[in-house]
């Protein structure tokens, strides 16, 4: 155990609150640490108080970049080029790997016999707070993650915590396939309505010799301000 950081407060009055800002510095680790931060209130040698929270630290992740053979379509970029007769589109099904992030529904009329709808947007949001990755187990797309990585995920100038702002649902009996999957939050559920909540935050459309991941995942603000979206940018 070590004492990172310390402050005086010189009173407090019976009842009364004060707000006490600290600034410490963590640890450097080698790799994923799981430890406990312990915050004590003293009087003198009299302990008054101990809060501890679970906390993990983490290494530094090195900046990658997409291999040559894997096309990025960024969020709001036009996807004219997946249609039928698109540059894309044929360079995919000659055997590229494409990512388009947080398509518009526009994706959906592209791909009408994989994609039943896509919910969210930047006037109406999704706010995905939690994704489950256990349909990608075992792959590249989910190394050295833990099973609630997916959640709550810290935002670069936003004091909200969430993963995505949109989803997508597959359509059934489609060959695409759920890689990242995500339930809404729900109460009661009529039968009629329970497949609107099979829902995914990235899948993947094989196209030729190719493939097609959408993800749905909001990276361009969350990594570099949460280190799991780091570790998954990278992966």
């Amino acid at each position: 155990t070590a004492t990172i950081a310390e402050a005086d407060i010189p009173s407090l009055a019976y009842y009364a609150t004060l707000s006490q800002a600290m600034a410490f510095k963590l640890p450097a680790v080698a790799a994923r640490t799981h430890d406990i931060l312990r915050l004590v209130l003293r009087s003198g040698d009299t302990r008054i108080s101990t809060t501890e929270d679970a906390i993990d630290l983490f290494p530094s992740v090195a900046p990658t970049s997409a291999p040559s053979n894997v096309i990025i379509i960024a969020k709001g970029q036009p996807l004219a080029g997946l249609a039928p007769s698109g540059a894309i589109r044929a360079r995919i099904e000659a055997g590229a790997t494409a990512m388009v992030f947080s398509p518009s529904k526009e994706i959906a009329t592209l791909f009408p016999n994989d994609l039943v709808d896509v919910k969210g947007d930047a006037s109406k949001p999704e706010y995905v707070e939690f994704a489950d990755w256990q349909p990608a187990a075992g792959t590249q797309l989910t190394q050295n993650l833990e099973p609630m990585d997916l959640k709550w995920w810290a935002r670069k100038g936003d004091d909200r915590a969430f993963i995505a702002s949109s989803s997508h649902r597959l359509k059934p009996g489609s060959p695409a396939r759920v890689l990242l999957r995500f339930v809404p939050p729900h109460g009661y559920i009529s039968a009629d309505k329970l497949p609107e909540q099979y829902r995914s935050v990235m899948s993947e459309i094989r196209l030729g010799k190719g493939r097609l991941w959408i993800c749905d995942l909001d990276l361009d603000v969350c990594a570099g301000a949460d280190p799991i979206a780091d570790i998954f940018t990278a992966n």
